[in-house]
Order: structure tokens, then sequence, then C-alpha cells
């Protein structure tokens, strides 16, 4: 396989806005499923446990987005995926190499306003 090589992710700390262009999953060390958003040519994801509940993270972003969070009702990710949003990050320092990098925080990830709509 050959690879290309590309510039590290730079995103200025605080509120941005981007879409959501994918989803990711992901076993190690727990089940998370990833929000792949866009922004201004970044690319940066917001982590959430693959568990939903009316007061879990994942249940409070779907709420967010006009979806009922209902015992014993089914969700799918997939509706998430071309919504515009906002969002905020901060810069980390990496552990492994000392290298900064940005982290969206997950639960500021909204839906921008012209598009929340009820969803029945």
């Amino acid at each position: 396989m050959e690879y290309e090589v590309e510039e590290s992710v730079k995103l200025d700390e605080g509120t941005h806005e981007g879409v959501i262009t994918g989803i990711e999953y992901r076993n190690v060390p727990y089940k998370y499923v990833d929000l792949i958003i866009e922004c201004g040519g970044v690319k940066v994801k917001a982590s959430y446990p693959r568990f939903v509940a009316a007061d879990s993270r994942l249940g409070l972003l779907f709420a967010r987005f006009g979806f009922p969070v209902a015992v014993g009702g089914k969700l799918s990710d997939e509706v998430l995926v071309g919504r515009r949003v906002s969002f905020m990050s901060v810069n980390k320092v990496s552990k492994k190499n000392g290298k900064e990098y940005p982290e969206v925080l997950p639960d500021t990830v909204k839906p921008l306003q012209e598009q929340i709509q009820p969803i029945q």
C-alpha cells in the first residue's frame, strides 16, 4: 500500500461549524461511535459510547437533533450524516508524542438552529 504524507490536523480552540460526513466504529478499549465532522477542510472526530438511553451521551445527541429517545425504540446513527453542526474544540497534548491535536467536546455537538425539527 502506498501512503500520501499529509499535514497534521490544526484547528483553533473555540466554537466551529461543520458537517457530519461519516461515522466510524471502534471496539477497543470500549465500544464507541465516532462522528467524523469536516470543518474548513479539517476532519475531526466526536466520540460517544455506543449506548443509547434518554440520559446517555448518544441519547442526548439524538434528542438535540429532534429524534425521540424512547425505551424500546430504534435509532440509526446514519441519520446524522450530512447534517450541519456547531461544536467546540480544545487543543490537547498527546501523551504518546507530545504533539498538540484538536479534541471535539462531544456534549457541544449541536445541529445548527435552522435544522432543528421534531421528527415523529
